[in-house]
């Protein structure tokens, strides 16, 4: 099992500031003109929102942690102008508004990013909205965040129809000839997240002749059990979750409980993080497939900025990432700091919308695989998501599609 240290800790609503270094650098390399005020080399201040408290406040440090290190790696500067980092701690509505407040209020910064969650974006970029301040979102998946006709709201990660589509194409295209029968049972949680990604699923996977079961739960359920009997029941050759890390985990440990053993296990979204390893064990969580943002074991032509991303997170903290949280951050940061470039070092809400539509990075071009195309919606268009796989010692290669696949690793029923 791979070797943890103590993450680091952030009181809530704490600040985080990295000082800007003098060394030179921008996402691409070049200088940038402009600026975020009248000169040509006025400082840029980023604010985070993301949990950093409660249960889930490791993934959200886990998302300072990838975002430090991708401004780190393009000298702390976009162009001629230094870059800082401010943290608050944010996840249910009042508290992302409140960090929101204090991050333009007190703080001054000129953008905000995170998030994690889609409570989170969806309150703090609202709030952000009305103080006219961009947000620029890197990780929060719901549909409807760019849908809701904000101009200063721009989404550089995978939405929840990027997950469903990607693990029903799993299912379609992975495992169909693998399975005994085209039998599924999806269990989402029952937000606004879980909800659009079933229904994609669904949708997806019946056109395509399979027999779908369907069920739900809340996401802070503390007992699952009729949720785990009723896919049981159903005996499918394959049950597919979508959730976060805490009821992922309930689910599969009361899984084991009940002797519940499908052919495959996929989830969707969540699921690739070492406590889940550690919460569930071994024995049960070995051979359950995860669609993810990508993995540490896969081809180096495939994400070829991952090497440098590992190594980094490796040095700095000295223990391995605790999942994908940290790498998707480090890639949402460096497309952060393409668009603030695109823009010209201007980062009033009009120049970042009109940077963000003239960043044109093809598939391959950001460090976990993805490219970047921003639509009039705000919503990058060059995702590509990744099926990983638990093995019995914590790691988790890649085995789909197979062009992500590393040499030697291979997709493998229980």
């Amino acid at each position: 099992m791979n070797k943890r240290i103590p993450l680091i800790t952030l009181a809530t609503a704490g600040v985080l500031v990295l000082a800007a270094c003098a060394s030179s650098g921008s996402p691409s390399g070049g200088s940038t003109s402009g600026g975020s005020g009248s000169g040509d080399s006025s400082p840029i201040k980023i604010g985070i929102v993301t949990p950093l408290s409660g249960a889930y406040g490791s993934e959200g440090q886990e998302e300072v942690r990838g975002m430090q290190l991708a401004l780190t790696a393009n000298g702390n500067k976009v162009g001629n102008h230094p870059v800082t980092l401010v943290t608050a701690d944010g996840f249910v509505a009042n508290d992302a508004i409140a960090a929101v407040d204090r991050l333009v209020s007190q703080e001054h910064v000129n953008i905000i990013t995170g998030t994690y969650a889609t409570p989170t974006s969806l309150a703090g970029s609202q709030e952000a909205a009305k103080l006219n301040v961009p947000w620029i979102e890197t990780s929060a998946i719901t549909d409807s965040l760019t849908q809701r006709g904000l101009d200063t709201y721009i989404r550089t990660g995978a939405r929840a129809f990027d997950f469903a589509s990607a693990s029903a194409d799993f299912l379609i295209k992975g495992l169909g000839s693998k399975v005994d029968s085209k039998s599924v049972y999806i269990d989402a949680e029952n937000g606004p997240y879980g909800t659009a990604v079933e229904q994609t699923q669904v949708s997806k996977l019946k056109a395509a002749g399979w027999k779908v079961g369907q069920g739900s739960h809340a996401s802070a359920a503390t007992d699952v059990t009729d949720s785990v009997l009723a896919a049981k029941n159903a005996k499918p050759a394959v049950w597919l979750l979508t959730g976060y890390n805490p009821d992922l985990t309930l689910l599969l440990r009361t899984a084991a409980a009940q002797n519940f053993k499908p052919q495959a296990i996929v989830l969707t979204g969540a699921g690739d993080a070492q406590s889940v390893y550690q919460a569930v064990g071994a024995k049960d969580l070995t051979g359950t497939f995860v669609v993810a943002y990508s993995s540490l074991i896969e081809s180096p032509k495939y994400a070829p900025g991952m090497a440098k991303y590992y190594k980094a997170y490796k040095a700095k903290y000295n223990s391995e990432p605790l999942g994908t949280v940290s790498a998707t951050a480090y890639t949402g940061m460096t497309a952060v700091l393409e668009i603030i470039k695109a823009a010209g070092g201007k980062t009033d809400t009009q120049s970042i919308k009109a940077g963000s539509l003239k960043v044109d990075v093809p598939l391959g071009g950001l460090p976990n695989g993805w490219g970047l195309q921003i639509d009039q919606q705000g919503q990058n268009q060059r995702i590509e998501l990744t099926t990983v796989q638990w093995r019995s010692d914590g790691t988790l290669p890649a085995v789909w599609p197979t062009k992500a696949v590393k040499t030697g690793e291979k997709l493998e029923l229980k």
